[in-house]
């Protein structure tokens, strides 16, 4: 199956394009466009290892080579494009139905103290 996910990462404005090619048995390929040079390097870190095994890389039991690489990359720790790499992956690899996520941040204002 092939997946495509489409990041928009926040504050830094940073857009990244990923597509996920599903292949045998879970291996996965991806192909991601960025205008990040952090998502760059990660991009190039991933090409090298490729093509992932989707099985392994999702469990929760063992550290995955995405967020390894991208913390070698020196991704900023809360870059939402990693995990999103992980979801794409899961898809490609038919392990997760294609679902949208989201996030949204809204800053509240403290609540006036009562008398």
């Amino acid at each position: 199956m092939q997946a495509r996910v489409d990041i928009v990462a926040g504050v830094c404005g940073h857009v990244t394009t990923a597509h996920a090619v599903g292949g045998i048995r879970h291996d996965v390929t991806f192909s991601i466009e960025t205008d990040c040079e952090n998502i760059r390097r990660l991009a190039e870190a991933l090409q090298a290892g490729q093509p992932l095994d989707a099985q392994p890389e999702s469990s929760p039991r063992s550290e995955n080579t995405v967020l390894r690489a991208a913390r070698e990359v020196f991704c900023c720790p809360d870059c939402v494009v990693p995990p999103s790499l992980l979801k794409v992956m899961r898809v490609a690899a038919e392990l997760a139905p294609p679902a949208d996520i989201a996030v949204a941040i809204a800053v509240e204002e403290p609540a006036m103290a009562t008398a």
